[in-house]
Formats: structure tokens, sequence, C-alpha cells
């Protein structure tokens, strides 16, 4: 689980996700409407756990050539944007730093900003994860991949000691918000639809996830026409709050403000699952009486589920 949570920091970053998740909310299909009321306890069970018809988890050919052009292709883009447009001291590479960044007791904890170590390294490594997620490979496999992305760019990419928080915000960050827009633009992919809903769909889906819309390009897919076969039908439903409130601390009372809430589900927590995944939760919280407008925004996918008792 994912957790962004600052009153001060890394506000704008924060509110593009706010921005990203909105667009997700309105583009997803069959997405249920609910005010004021939790989705699934409003719900009596038989209604909400249906059979379920996805995608398989990974497909039969694997892509390791191209997984791994297109993960170097996620190492030198910004590496070559912060050399050549940014002109940063930290891109000036040799072997003299490599050789100094492969020793482990070199390493030590950096000072980054909220923005950068809680969004900048996770969105960073969403790329490593899917570029061998989007390549047929399965989620456990292309978290290894996302590591290992990491640890290129700590060792290879920058002069400057590598960071143990960086390496767990870009693997750790990456394994999630990779595996979440995987999905989430799977959902919103339907090969049954045509002319113009079709590239709406496959545009958001590509801003979403652009190593998965890449490669529906390479593999001649974006103008692919309708078929029936497997696609994601997982049920994704959304929840709004909307009110206001009023609290005292420290002997103060302080004025009513708005508070709110918007929760997006993908899957169901009452089945069973043993797929990394295969339920997501996405919740965030904004008012005005932080300051910042958007409070929090966290980020849950189970990783294996049983049942214990019925």
């Amino acid at each position: 689980m994912m957790i962004f949570n600052d009153s001060k920091a890394g506000k704008s970053m924060v509110r593009r996700l706010f921005h990203f998740i909105l667009i997700l909310i309105f583009i997803s299909n069959n997405i249920s409407l609910f005010a004021q009321q939790h989705t699934f306890s409003a719900m009596p069970p038989e209604t909400y756990v249906i059979p379920l018809k996805t995608l398989p988890d990974t497909f039969p050919e694997r892509r390791f050539w191209r997984a791994g052009s297109e993960l170097l292709i996620a190492e030198v883009t910004p590496w070559m944007i912060d050399e050549y447009i940014r002109h940063v001291d930290y891109t000036k590479i040799s072997l003299q730093t490599l050789g100094y960044n492969i020793n482990p007791k070199n390493w030590s904890w950096d000072g980054d900003g909220f923005t950068t170590n809680q969004f900048g390294h996770p969105y960073h490594g969403s790329f490593y994860f899917n570029a061998f997620r989007t390549n047929s490979y399965n989620f456990w496999q292309s978290s290894v991949a996302t590591v290992a992305g990491s640890y290129i760019w700590e060792t290879v990419a920058e002069n400057q000691a590598p960071a143990p928080n960086d390496l767990i915000n870009t693997s750790f960050g990456g394994i999630v918000l990779g595996e979440m827009i995987y999905r989430l633009s799977n959902r919103i992919i339907n090969n049954n639809m045509n002319g113009r809903k079709k590239q709406v769909a496959n545009i958001t889906a590509l801003v979403i996830n652009p190593m998965g819309g890449l490669n529906r390009i390479l593999d001649k897919k974006w103008n692919a026409a309708p078929d029936r076969g497997l696609r994601d039908t997982t049920p994704v439903s959304t929840e709004f709050d909307l009110g206001v409130r009023k609290f005292r601390a420290n002997n103060i009372d302080n004025n009513f403000v708005f508070h709110g809430r918007i929760r997006l589900t993908y899957g169901s927590v009452f089945e069973t699952r043993r797929v990394p995944f295969s339920n997501i939760l996405i919740n965030v919280e904004f008012g005005n009486d932080d300051s910042s407008k958007v409070n929090i925004v966290s980020i849950y996918g189970s990783l294996k589920g049983w049942q214990l008792n019925s």
C-alpha cells in the first residue's frame, strides 16, 4: 500500500494524481455512483459476488528484448532531459562514479522533497514495471525488473551516492502504481468498440499507461477490428462523500469547513483472489481545513487473499 500525506510539500503533483483519478472514475465502464453510502454494505452479497471474466494474468508470448529495450528507454530518457535540457550536476557520470556507487558502504539516505520521494520516484518506477508487465510478464517478474531498473538508475545514472530510500520508493512505489495503472488501463480498453469511442478509450489508456499504449501500437492492436476476445470486465465502483465539519483544537473553535472523499474500488474484497491486485482501492480525501486542499491520497492493492469463514 502507498500513502501520500503531506500538508505543504508536493501540492502540484498530488493535485495531478487527484485529477488522474477523476479521469479514471468517469472513463471506466459500468461505474456505479453512491453518495453518502458505502458501496458494498448497501447491497446484499449475492448482488456483487459474481463470476468475473477477466484478462489472464499473462499471455504466452514474452518479449524479453523488447521489454529490456523499453526499460532502457525509461532509464535514458529522464537522464538525457536532466543532462541536456535541465543541465543538472548529478548527471556528470563516469567510470569513477560507477565504481563509487556500486560500493554499498557509500550509500546514504538523501533529503529529497516530498514530491520527489513519494510521487516522482514511484511514477518513474512504474515505467520499469510496465516495460515488462505489458510484454506478458506476470506481477512478480515485473516486480523484479522494477527493482533492477531502480538499482541501475541509482548506481549508473547519477554521480551522487545511491540512496536506500530512493531505491525503496522507486521499487515499491513503482510496483504499486505500475500494477494499478496496468489493470485500470486494461479495464478501459474494449476491442468491441468502434469509431470515436474506441479512439477515446485507447488514448485514455495510453495517457494512463504509456508503456501499454506503446506496445499496443507496436503490436498493431490500436485499430484492430472489433472482436469478442477476452477483456477485463472486473466491476469498478465509486463512492462519493461530501459535507462540512467543525472541530475544536487547543481550546480554539474552528469554523465550519467542507470535507469530501472519493473512493474507487476495482474488484471485490469479498471474493477469494490469489492474483495480486485483483482488488484495488484508491482513496482521496480533500477539504479546506489544511494548508493543502488535497489531504490524503492512498492506494491499496491486495497481493493474496483467502476466505476464512462464510
